[in-house]
């Protein structure tokens, strides 16, 4: 009987890093650069079951009597790309992440939206400077223009610098941080030629319709097993009585 309370609170942790997950999908579906997760439940503990007979004991097959976060996913798909009409507003077509932050704590991100900081540097929201191929990129204000090729001219046609794109064979190692940018945990990000696109920006790629239809599916689960979990503690109480009488 304890067993089958562990499952059922093991089923129950589950669905809540389910929950956790989908709600916070939907928390950023306008979040720009935004990419969806979802959570990857795989067996634990798998255990042989026998069938006792006449004949002996014979191997009827296995069993997981519990469940386990396996890993989450970050599924990078491309997402809409809308106008915007504000320079200070980037978009990734393809491939490739922007590159904040310092050395030593640099951070990749699809959010294109961008500001300027008191020393007239483009700035990413939360992450720190947009890092180019020579560093920090000073713009001084919104009278700039970047190419497709990520080159940034000045008012007079001035090269300013020139934005880098980061990428790698297999972005799975990137790891999502709290404010949604992604760290390279796997040291596998490369630079890598990208297009670029001003004045427009890449929308979240969730899709609040299949979100939604999820959270509900996550919410009879969590039902289910609290209403499971309620059955075997008072299946467990009426044992524990019942053994009390003898």
């Amino acid at each position: 009987m304890s067993q089958g309370f562990y499952t059922a609170a093991q089923a129950m942790l589950i669905q809540q890093r389910r929950l956790n997950s989908t709600s916070n999908n939907l928390a950023n579906v306008n979040t720009s650069g935004y990419k969806r997760e979802e959570i990857i439940v795989s067996n634990f503990q798998q255990l042989l079951s026998y069938r006792l007979d006449k004949n002996g004991k014979h191997e009827i097959g296995s069993a997981s009597q519990l469940q386990t976060v396996d890993e989450v996913l970050n599924f990078f798909e491309q997402a809409n790309i809308t106008a915007t009409e504000n320079p200070l507003d980037l978009a990734i077509a393809g491939d490739g992440f922007f590159q904040s932050g310092e050395p030593g704590n640099l951070v990749y991100t699809r959010n294109g939206s961008m500001s300027i900081d008191a020393q007239g540097y483009l700035t990413l929201s939360k992450s720190g400077r947009l890092r180019g191929a020579d560093g920090p990129i000073y713009v001084g204000n919104s009278q700039f223009t970047v190419l497709s090729d990520g080159t940034v001219l000045s008012q007079k046609k001035e090269i300013l610098g020139k934005i880098v794109l980061y990428s790698a064979d297999d972005i799975s190692g990137l790891m999502r941080t709290e404010d949604g940018s992604y760290r390279d945990v796997a040291d596998s990000m490369q630079a890598i030629e990208g297009t670029v696109i001003q004045g427009h920006l890449e929308r979240s790629n969730v899709d609040i319709t299949t979100e939604m239809t999820r959270l509900i599916e996550i919410q009879r689960n969590f039902q289910s097993v609290a209403n499971a979990l309620k059955t075997i503690d008072q299946l467990n109480a009426k044992t524990v009585s019942e053994i009390g009488r003898l």
